[in-house]
């Protein structure tokens, strides 16, 4: 019984991995109705059956093949079948209280389903990003508002109702600060500046005069309204992650402008972002060197295998898409955020 209980709960889960599938070669094919029509076959156009829709054992079952036109299956379909299961249980795992899940507890639910939505969209920009070198603008917009609208929803909890429910791993080291509306128009002015950047509409001359006057509506604020303590918003979970967010936008913006779009490009960017909600002003640097490492490593191991079928004359010419070692380290700290603090607590 308890076999099989786990075998349905495995198809149930990849089943969302499946569906991210349809969702990633739809935005990019420009089909409608992502929801209402039936999944087919890219190569033949037939519509799939209900048991070649079963994910991971429908692509084993079939020799990887389609069962009507015999064209191969890509690998990536599984792949991230499977990598959508092990991130979900590796939420239900290491992001919830199981027994106050059991006892009905509702911000257990909000919070299983928040951070289960926080993966669904990772993974599908993810895999869009190793696909095609881009990201899609519409998920990672969604994303950054909901985490946001989270953030500011428990703020509102913090400070109006004296009431605390982390969903963020550093929210319990920080209070909500004071002026908590102020905080909230200088987000929206700060997030409405910056997508006026990336939507690259102007010359770059007026992007970095937005920028300049973004800088200035954050540290001012930030010193009106922290005037006592002059901690430059490490007291309020919002203002640390506009100024951080500030810190890492105008960081990689000059890399573009020096590369001249050669090293990321502004969906980098949008991920970036979305990194320093999630993680906050106490995990971001653990996050980005995580990032930084494992984008290193495989850079290296790529460059060297290409060299070793290629000879040593050859030129590697490829493109890595960095937005995958991002969510790499937010995910790091959503998963082990405790054993992090520790370390840092430990050595710092």
């Amino acid at each position: 019984m308890l076999i099989f209980f786990l075998l349905m709960l495995f198809i149930f889960w990849t089943m969302f991995g499946s569906f991210a599938s349809v969702i990633i070669y739809r935005l990019k094919s420009g089909e409608k109705w992502i929801v209402n029509w039936r999944s087919h076959c890219k190569t033949c156009e037939r519509n799939l059956t209900p048991l070649e829709l079963i994910p991971i054992f429908s692509w084993l079952f079939q020799g990887w093949k389609c069962k009507w036109c015999k064209k191969w299956i890509s690998y990536i379909y599984p792949l991230l079948e499977l990598t959508m299961w092990v991130l979900f249980v590796s939420t239900w795992y290491f992001m919830i209280d199981y027994a106050s899940l059991l006892m009905g507890s509702s911000f257990e639910i909000v919070k299983l389903f928040f951070y289960l939505s926080i993966i669904f969209f990772t993974v599908i920009y993810v895999f869009y990003d190793i696909l095609y070198l881009e990201i899609p603008e519409s998920i990672l917009l969604i994303s950054n508002i909901g985490v946001l609208t989270a953030l500011i929803i428990e703020m509102f909890f913090a400070q109006y109702l004296d009431a605390r429910f982390p969903l963020f791993p550093w929210m319990e080291y920080m209070n909500g600060g004071n002026m908590l509306w102020l905080q909230i128009f200088i987000a929206i002015i700060t997030l409405w500046g910056l997508y006026i950047i990336m939507l690259k509409g102007m010359k770059e001359i007026y992007d970095v005069w937005i920028l300049i006057w973004l800088w200035a509506l954050i540290l001012g604020s930030n010193y009106f309204i922290f005037s006592e303590s002059m901690t430059l918003g490490f007291e309020s979970p919002l203002m640390s992650a506009l100024l951080w967010a500030m810190s890492l936008f105008t960081f990689f913006f000059a890399q573009i402008l020096v590369s001249g779009w050669s090293w990321m490009g502004w969906g980098d960017l949008r991920i970036a972002i979305l990194s320093w909600f999630i993680a906050g002003i106490y995990f971001i640097l653990p996050a980005w060197f995580i990032t930084y490492i494992s984008w290193s490593i495989i850079w290296i191991l790529i460059i060297l295998i290409a060299k070793s079928k290629n000879g040593k004359e050859s030129t590697f010419q490829h493109q890595i898409p960095f937005g995958p070692f991002i969510a790499m380290g937010y995910l790091w700290v959503m998963f082990f955020s405790p054993m992090i603090a520790n370390i840092i607590a430990l050595y710092f």
